[in-house]
């Protein structure tokens, strides 16, 4: 097959061929063609020409030829360059033509296509910025329709018939005509006040008051009763078309004339011929104009007089409005507009609703309404989601009015029963569909479902502060009810329910949740003879993990709840869920549950060959167990049983050296970060509660030379395993990353503890570890805030001092950061090290003022100074935080404190003054202050080291006058506070960044 070169299309040399090209432009062809004739075409309609080519067009036989030059008119009013080359004349002689084009389109009465581009030509000839121009056009239009040819600007002013006359001589083809003009005219005119200069906006605001009248005229022709009459059935096209049309006027008003009565005022007096006209349209044709009546309700509800609103709760409630509902009813799936309308307008009329709950069909009722409809919710039922709107905004406005002291509110009750109403019907709408339904539908449908549960959960949490127990009540008795039934979806849905109100903390529910939990509900969710679905049975494990604190306080319904979380471990489905609320549980009644330790070390053991025993719920567990060690009263007894949980993590450890020494590295890095995340999930669960610390008959020493030393080493020797495996992988394992993190998680552990405890390991340790750390090691930066976490614990006015360890862990710094090159390419961990160096101030200050090498200490101090004029705002902040510790120490901190500011002092004022001068962003500039602060007010020589930058031959900003520069001097030198001293600078820094006057304000 072949391919040939398209022709090239000659240029016309006349009009005539000027028409035979725009027609086969819209003839079929190839797409070359179509370009070239397109790109001649456009040069045609921009040239000098283009205004005679329109013309020409214009009275075309062919409809396609006269589209075109109508719309060579528009490009042309809509072009600076060709409106310009209009005088006076002819804007007039245009704006006849245009007229005179509607006219004779009308006449051929051929569609809409040509007359819609000439009427929107027209409207953008009418907002043109050009003084005394189309004034009246609304009119003037009007008369030339009725005279048949175009009136003048002229005649228009003084012709002396009343429009409304006029307007009832016009047939149904014209009114159309008229509609759409006035359409055009506001989204013209829409356009013209977004953007444009205010004398412009002003006079096309201006000309759209002064034809307002007229536009109201037309309008009201279509509605009128005479109007009606003598369109008949054949105008309600037109009279749809108006609705919308008038719809746009009221939009454009509310946004010109900013709630103006005076221009508001004539447009609402439509309102009342157009609700009464809306009933008596049928289903389909009433669906656009009950749009735009929604569309008005939602966006501008103000724009409705309270006759109105009465007249469309009229509507609502009349059989027309009731077979409304009932076809929503019966097809839920596609969303009524209808129902829309009813939601808007309860939303406007919301006081009335809650504060006058009698009238004889409230609108509460016409909403209840639509949380019946079948079908799967959110699915098959899309007005159950619109409707749970209405409520969400009806539970708001009851909680707001219930604390406000305002006196009585009688209200009350009846908004407390509609709340109450909506969530028994929403009850049924929440439970999941049987299962073979659920999985048949795709992944976005179920999403819609499990969002809309989410919202329903939401607004019965927010209804409990309105209905209280009666809510707590009715979940639990129709809980029950439906478990007598075996009705188990039902049961899911109260579960849920019970979920979202979450009461478990509520010394008031007690004994409502004591007939939920004493029930045998978890009895029968055991019973493996009942068929019941997997997501009632997620949904009861995840209730008892909400529960806790209830099972805290009444600890009698416990043990079948725990005995019901174990039973579901093996379950796929359940085990996450049921490990998460196994830990929760065991944390909230840990000591309840001393008696129940061995068994459950025993559940755990006969877990482990299940496939559920993953990393996720291993640790869970494990914690929870550990959580009930922790309450033990007697030590010996919290390490012997601690040492089993920790042999299972050891023998964790040893599959995993047993798959690396068969080579199998994927499977045995997998086994290390589970074993480790359950030591973590340990150490979490051993952890003192902070408001009640075990402490009695304990001994401090127990831990590290008593008895429990012996653990205490299990647990080094547990982590020197795990990094064993990596340290002799031949090739970087993936998951070495997160190891680190979790062995840097067991030593946090122990340093947030404020008793002895086994994971409170002695310092050495987590120095040994530091030690085989590298630059290259993967989660470096968790590790140096690790380190952070252990220097704050250390830093305590109890601690000891432990400077030897400090010693040996700031000398596995120094090696670490001479690793780095550039602290630009390692930002994260180069600011992780310098707050390192910052906590070893103020108690172990000596220790890094004495690094036994002043090289070293040279090297540590410049890198920070490094770090200070790096682009990278983290470790440049964290620089500058660390000088500003450390110029604030007092001077007698260490006796090496002067001379370590004498020997860095100048070039700190250096990079100090720099950044402040301009090289520091804006969000950076606050982190120098305090050390600037600080610095020029420590001494005499400070400050002449501040003053030799500012007066430096680098100088970032040598724009700035050296008045300016001493009066920044002299501002900082001033005592005044931190706060005051930011404004100093940044005023400082506009002066050097040039912004000073502009009315920069960051």
């Amino acid at each position: 097959m072949s391919f040939k070169e398209a022709q090239p299309v000659m240029p016309p040399s006349s009009l005539e061929e000027v028409e035979q090209l725009v027609l086969r432009l819209y003839s079929p062809g190839e797409a070359q063609r179509v370009q070239q004739i397109e790109r001649q075409l456009r040069d045609l309609q921009h040239s000098p020409e283009g205004w005679k080519m329109a013309d020409f067009l214009l009275d075309r036989p062919t409809s396609q030829v006269r589209y075109f030059g109508a719309l060579t008119f528009q490009i042309n009013l809509n072009t600076k360059g060709s409106r310009a080359t209009l005088d006076d004349g002819g804007l007039v002689s245009l704006g006849t033509r245009l007229i005179q084009g509607i006219i004779t389109e009308l006449n051929r009465g051929e569609g809409p296509l040509v007359l819609r581009k000439l009427c929107s030509t027209f409207a953008v000839y009418c907002v043109l910025d050009r003084p005394d121009h189309a004034e009246f056009c609304v009119k003037q239009l009007v008369l030339s329709l009725l005279q048949g040819t175009p009136v003048s600007d002229a005649n228009t002013q003084s012709s002396t018939y009343p429009l409304s006359t006029l307007a009832s001589n016009l047939n149904n083809d014209q009114i159309s005509a008229c509609l759409i003009f006035l359409s055009s005219l506001k989204e013209e005119s829409s356009a013209k006040i977004a953007g444009y200069t205010a004398q412009t906006t002003a006079r096309v605001i201006d000309r759209m008051k002064t034809n307002l009248q007229d536009a109201m005229t037309i309008f009201s022709e279509c509605f009128s009763i005479a109007g009606q009459q003598r369109l008949g059935e054949d105008g309600t096209s037109t009279r749809i078309q108006a609705f919308a049309t008038y719809s746009d006027w009221v939009f454009f008003a509310q946004k010109a004339w900013q709630g103006s009565e005076e221009s508001l005022g004539p447009l609402r007096e439509l309102l009342g011929p157009a609700l009464a006209w809306l009933p008596t349209l049928s289903a389909d044709d009433a669906s656009e104009t009950i749009q735009v009546f929604t569309d008005l309700l939602s966006s501008f509800g103000m724009f409705f007089r309270a006759d109105h609103l009465g007249t469309l709760l009229q509507i609502i409630t009349s059989p027309w409005g009731m077979n409304q509902i009932h076809t929503a009813l019966q097809d839920p799936e596609d969303v009524s507009c209808f129902v829309a309308l009813v939601l808007a307008f309860a939303d406007v009329t919301m006081e009335d609703l809650l504060t006058k709950p009698n009238s004889p069909l409230t609108t509460q009722t016409m909403c209840k309404f639509l949380t019946t409809c079948k079908g799967i919710a959110a699915i098959e039922d899309k007005c159950v989601v619109d409707s749970l709107e209405f409520w969400h905004a009806y539970v708001e406005n009851v909680v707001d009015a219930q604390f406000e002291d305002d006196g009585p509110k009688p209200w009350i009750g009846h908004a407390q029963a509609h709340i109450a109403k909506a969530c028994q019907e929403l009850w049924v709408k929440i439970q999941w569909p049987p299962a073979e339904v659920y999985q048949a539908l795709d992944q976005d449908r179920q999403k819609e479902f499990r969002q809309f549960r989410a919202d329903v959960s939401d607004l019965l949490a927010s209804a409990y502060p309105v209905l209280r127990s009666e809510l707590s009540k009715a979940i639990v008795h129709g809980c029950l009810d439906a478990l007598n039934r075996q009705s188990w979806l039902e049961v899911e849905a109260f579960l849920y329910s019970m979920n979202a109100i979450s009461i478990s903390e509520k010394a008031t529910e007690h004994l409502i949740l004591t007939e939920l939990f004493g029930s045998d509900l978890y009895t029968h969710l055991q019973n493996p003879n009942l068929m019941i679905p997997a997501h009632t049975r997620r949904t009861a494990v995840d209730l008892l993990g909400e529960y806790a604190k209830f099972f805290e306080r009444q600890q009698a319904y416990l043990p079948p709840a725990l005995e019901f979380l174990f039973a579901s471990l093996p379950n796929t489905a359940l085990a996450q869920r049921s490990a998460k609320s196994i830990a929760s549980l065991c944390s909230s009644c840990r000591s309840s549950l001393t008696d129940k330790l061995v068994p459950f070390i025993e559940s755990y053991q006969k877990f482990l060959s299940l496939p559920t025993a993953t990393q996720y719920t291993k640790e869970r567990v494990l914690g929870g167990i550990a959580a009930i060690i922790q309450a033990l009263s007697d030590q010996d007894e919290q390490a012997d049983q601690l040492s089993m949980l920790l042999d299972f993590v050891q023998d964790d450890i040893r599959v995993a050296m047993g798959r690396f020494s068969a080579l199998q590295l994927e499977e045995a890095q997998v086994e290390v970060a589970t074993a480790m995340s359950c030591l973590v999930g340990i150490a979490k669960g051993l952890e003192e509660p902070s408001d009640n610390p075990n402490t009695n008959g304990k001994r401090a020493d127990f831990w590290i030379t008593g008895p429990g030393g012996t653990v205490q080493e299990q647990i080094c020797e547990t982590i020197r395993m795990a990094m064993h495996i990596f340290a002799k992988s031949p090739v970087p394992l993936e998951l070495h990353g997160d190891v680190i993190e979790s062995i840097c998680a067991v030593f946090k552990s122990g340093f947030s503890e404020a008793v002895p405890g086994p994971f409170v390991l002695p310092p050495r340790v987590t120095v040994e570890f530091f030690a085989t750390v590298s630059a290259q090691t993967p989660r470096l930066e968790v590790v140096l805030n690790m380190l952070c976490a252990f220097l704050r614990s250390h830093s305590t006015p109890t601690s000891p001092l432990i400077n030897t360890e400090v010693s040996q862990l700031l000398q596995r710094l120094i090696t670490v950061i001479r690793a780095i090159q550039d602290p630009r390419d390692e930002a994260e961990i180069s600011s992780g090290l310098i707050e390192v160096l910052t906590r070893f101030m103020p108690k172990y200050t000596d220790v890094l003022l004495e690094t036994p090498s002043q090289e070293d200490l040279s090297y540590l101090l410049t890198f920070t100074m490094q770090c200070l004029i790096v682009p990278e705002y983290l470790p440049k902040r964290k620089a500058a935080e660390f000088w500003a510790v450390l110029i604030a120490l007092p001077k007698t901190t260490s006796p090496h404190l002067d001379e370590v500011i004498t020997y860095f002092g100048p070039t700190l004022a250096h990079n100090l003054i720099n950044q402040v001068s301009g090289n520091a962003t804006r969000t950076d500039l606050d982190w120098f202050t305090e050390p600037l602060r600080s610095f020029i007010r420590r001494d005499v020589q400070t400050k002449k080291w501040i003053e030799a930058a500012l007066t430096a031959a680098d100088f970032p900003a040598p724009n700035v006058g050296m008045d300016v520069r001493r009066k920044f001097l002299k501002a900082l030198s001033v005592g005044n506070s931190l706060v005051v001293t930011r404004r100093v600078v940044l005023g400082y820094w506009n002066e050097c960044k040039g912004l000073a006057g502009t009315g920069y304000a960051p």
